[in-house]
């Protein structure tokens, strides 16, 4: 399950459209162990908890790198 590319979600506007990433992409991987953006959780409220605070680092790593740049 490590290696697992995760993909940024700062393209994604709202927490409705990121629920709907999540629906469209969460899987079930092996019993009791779901998988969505290459995150882990044993259970899909805990994997979209997850999966939200990633969301939000990334739209602030986001921020970030567009603040270096200008």
């Amino acid at each position: 399950m490590t290696g697992d590319f995760r993909p940024r979600l700062y393209h994604i506007k709202h927490e409705k459209e990121l629920f709907q990433y999540f629906t469209e992409n969460a899987g079930l991987v092996d019993e009791g162990v779901y998988r969505c953006a290459g995150i882990y959780a044993n259970d899909t409220k805990v994997l979209f908890e997850k999966l939200k605070n990633e969301w939000k680092k990334d739209i602030a790593f986001r921020a970030k790198q567009l603040l270096k740049v200008n």
